[in-house]
């Protein structure tokens, strides 16, 4: 499994870079296309025409790392997920010898300063142990 982890991170991140040359020579190609097309009137597009054309190709990249993004974070996922259930799984000790167990100890506050909001002033301030319920 940690293979496959290991070539989805080197196959994703090999990926990135070519989604973003994939996309630099497509607009490349539809700039210089519509500007031989313009240059000879073989066509009515515009300038918007051909930056609307250029936003299209982008969202189309984009969408497709997205999909690809999400088909490499599955295997994350799936061992993620595997973890999670073996945690879950696990025995409880103190239910297994049928001990129900009980919590004792001691909590001191010492030099404690409480604040109903960020910035007042000290409601109460210096609070030892006994003084915390007064």
């Amino acid at each position: 499994m940690a293979e496959n982890i290991i070539k989805a991170n080197v196959s994703m991140g090999i990926l990135n870079p070519l989604s973003s040359f994939c996309l630099n020579v497509a607009v490349l190609v539809i700039l210089y296309l519509s500007a031989l097309r313009m240059a000879t009137g073989a066509s009515a597009a515009t300038g918007g025409d051909v930056l609307a054309m250029i936003q299209y190709v982008a969202y189309i990249m984009n969408s497709i790392l997205s999909a690809a993004f999400a088909v490499v974070m599955v295997p994350h996922a799936a061992v993620a997920c595997r973890r999670i259930l073996q945690v879950l799984d696990l025995p409880d000790d103190e239910r297994e010898n049928g001990t129900n167990g009980t919590l004792h100890g001691n909590v001191t506050l010492e030099h404690v300063t409480f604040f109903l909001r960020r910035g007042s002033r000290a409601c109460r301030s210096g609070c030892d142990h006994g003084d915390f319920c007064r």
